[in-house]
């Protein structure tokens, strides 16, 4: 009979009457395995992953293959980075093992954990520093790792070191010991959920340490917090309560104490000693005298009947809420010293001032000053602020009220025009009035209208004056523009029948230099006084300087049009970007513009009839190519009615005849394409023939 093997293990059971003479190798080999299960074995772990085998590979192979597995008593051991999931193999051997989490951190964000798993069943995770006593039940893919301390049940378990609980200690059982220390927190099992201590059975003392913090309520709204060598604080405006939550200590406000109660608070003392002041917002009541050797400091003494003072008061501040009744003078310091007194009014932050270190009377805020008679200020300057003086004129004898303004040899006079003005024109008109010159300089009538130099003004603006412009912003001399605007040296717009545009060198009509002008009829010149030939638009330039004409498309986007034709209104024709590099000459091609679509015939004939020639232009010499207008237009009529524009009889100088050589582009395609395909023919006929 062949030898078998167990199923954990792979220790070979040798047949009966097998292996004569080799019983020795057999059991020697057998002894290593059983060697293996009571020693200790360790296994350095790197990565991620790692394999636990517990048997040979292939018992009775003939090989021996001594796993790590075979050890029960395992120590990892190697420096991880991450955590580590060793797989115990295969899942259908059963095993039971005594595993040391000894590994150390490589990545400086560990200590990392060592999980143990068999098949998809529970795994067991070891901590660092941890050791755990696990089965694995060899149950096939679904296999389990499990530990084999957990649930357990032990009549009496006595610890002579420290014992360290990690998951939940429960039961009903007492738990005693001469000191129980808890590493990071000593908690009931739910919010509200036990006690400490109970009523027959009383803690002695309670020790916190220096900073301790007592939290009460669910969302630890009351703090009793230790400050160290201090006392004890109490958070907030939280309130130190005695009997019902009518009597009690608390900080209203910062640096504010109350004591509240809500009938009585009695104070028993042979001596009440009160270093700071004493604030008394109720009444004092009693039959006994209050009798003061020193003086009565007192913010606010309201005394609700008569005060009868027999030697002299000397009070710092006064507060009378009654009427004052002062007979004889009333004097606020001596002469040469002063003080500040203050006449508030009805508006916060109101009031008039006599300011002792200025000697000035002031109106501070909302403030007023209402005189009945006149003000006369006999010398130094008379300043007014951002309120402004009004000056009230309801007063028949006063409707034409004004400001007099008096200089030197000059008199001015601002007001406003009343009902009884002698100057019908300037009634209900703010108006300034030269007293020496008995003109009206400026108004503003009752209709809004603003006039300068007149008093009698019909439109919104109007302005009369002496001399050759209506207005002017400039000298007193120059030339004859109604309207002119300039600077120094800068630029001038002048408006005579035409709208003119120029460059100064100095004031009125001195360097003027016209840069553009907006003819009467509509035309605009630039570089030039009147119009080129013809056109809305004439423009002159040189080419030594910049661009006759740029145009610049802010935008930056492909197809934007620079110029746009059109006429009546109907779009043409365009130059547009071309992707930021180049522009476009477009012209309209759209397929549903066109009717009546057939193939050009005899390109290559009408092509052949052009006469496309070399010459020299009369005016500078310059050699060029091209065709000659009068030559297309007398050949091909189609020819001429796309390309040629002009009049044979006309002015070659101010209308000379034009070819749009754009137009020729699909004849000659249509041509080339004729061409081609003769070519393609012949070179048909050649391949024949040489074939």
């Amino acid at each position: 009979m062949a030898s078998t093997f167990t199923t954990g293990f792979g220790i070979e059971k040798i047949g009966s009457g097998e292996q004569s003479g080799a019983w020795g190798t057999t059991t020697n080999h057998n002894l290593d395995i059983l060697d293996r299960i009571a020693s200790y074995k360790a296994v350095a772990l790197s990565g991620t992953t790692h394999t636990l085998t517990v048997r040979e590979a292939s018992p009775g192979s003939g090989t021996e293959n001594l796993q790590d597995g075979m050890y029960r008593v395992i120590k990892f051991t190697g420096a991880l980075g991450a955590n580590n999931t060793v797989t115990i193999a295969p899942n259908t051997a059963p095993a039971y093992f005594i595993f040391e989490n000894a590994t150390t951190d490589s990545a400086s964000s560990g200590p990392y954990s060592v999980i143990l798993t068999q098949g998809s069943g529970a795994n067991i995770t070891i901590q660092n520093g941890k050791n755990a006593i696990v089965y694995c039940d060899g149950a096939g893919s679904g296999a389990a790792v499990v530990n084999a301390l957990s649930d357990l049940q032990i009549a009496t378990l006595e610890v002579t070191g420290a014992a360290a609980i990690d998951g939940a200690l429960t039961g009903s059982s007492t738990i005693q010991g001469t000191t129980i220390t808890a590493t990071t927190a000593f908690v009931p099992d739910a919010s509200d959920g036990a006690a400490l201590g109970t009523t027959a059975l009383e803690f002695s003392d309670l020790y916190l340490a220096d900073g301790a913090v007592a939290a009460f309520g669910d969302d630890q709204d009351v703090t009793l917090t230790h400050v160290a060598d201090t006392g004890l604080l109490l958070n907030s405006t939280r309130q130190l309560q005695f009997g019902d939550s009518g009597t009690y200590i608390h900080q209203s406000a910062d640096g504010v104490l109350d004591l509240v109660s809500d009938t009585e608070i009695e104070i028993n003392a042979t001596t009440i000693d009160i270093n700071g002041a004493v604030a008394l917002d109720g009444a004092i009541t009693g039959a006994t005298n209050i009798t003061l050797s020193g003086e009565l400091d007192a913010a606010t003494l309201d005394i609700s009947g008569n005060a009868d003072i027999d030697g002299t008061t000397n009070l710092d501040a006064v507060d009378i809420d009654g009427a004052v009744q002062i007979d004889a003078t009333l004097s606020v310091g001596v002469d040469d010293t002063g003080y500040d007194v203050k006449f508030f009014g009805a508006t916060s932050g109101s009031h008039m001032l006599w300011d002792e270190s200025a000697d000035d009377l002031k109106l501070v805020g909302a403030a007023g000053l209402t005189v009945a008679g006149g003000i006369t200020v006999t010398s130094g300057t008379t300043s007014v602020g951002t309120g402004g003086v009004t000056i009230d004129a309801t007063a028949a004898a006063d409707a034409n009220p004004e400001l007099e303004l008096t200089a030197v040899a000059r008199q001015f006079n601002v007001g406003v025009g009343g009902a009884t003005f002698a100057t019908t024109a300037i009634r209900g008109s703010y108006y300034i009035y030269d007293a020496t010159a008995t003109a009206y300089r400026f108004s503003i009538n009752s209709s809004g209208n603003v006039g300068i130099g007149t008093d009698s003004q019909t439109d919104n603006l109007q302005v009369t004056g002496s001399g050759r412009r209506a207005i002017g912003i400039s000298s007193t001399s120059g030339g004859a523009a109604v309207l002119e605007m300039f600077s120094s040296a800068a630029q001038a717009i002048s408006y005579g029948n035409d709208l003119r545009f120029a460059s100064i060198s100095g004031l009125g009509d001195a360097g003027f230099s016209e840069k553009m002008r907006l003819l009467a009829g509509g035309n605009l010149c630039v570089g030039v006084a009147g119009v080129r030939n013809s056109g809305m638009i004439s423009l002159d330039y040189t080419s030594a300087g910049a661009s006759g004409m740029g145009i610049n498309d802010t935008n930056s986007g492909n197809g934007g049009v620079h110029i746009g034709f059109l006429t009546g209104g109907t779009f043409r024709g365009s130059i547009t970007n071309n992707n930021n590099t180049a522009v476009a000459y477009n012209t309209t091609s759209d397929a549903r513009l066109k009717e009546n679509l057939v193939p050009i015939s005899d390109a290559i004939g009408r092509v052949n009839n052009l006469n496309p020639v070399k010459f020299n232009w009369i005016e500078n010499g310059s050699v060029s190519e091209g065709f000659i207008a009068q030559e297309i237009l007398a050949g091909d009529d189609q020819l001429a009615t796309d390309m040629v524009t002009g009049d044979p009889d006309g002015d070659a100088e101010t209308a000379p005849m034009q070819v749009d050589y754009a137009k020729i582009t699909p004849l000659l395609t249509a041509a080339l394409q004729q061409a081609l395909a003769k070519i393609e023919a012949l070179e048909a006929r050649i391949t024949a023939l040489e074939g």
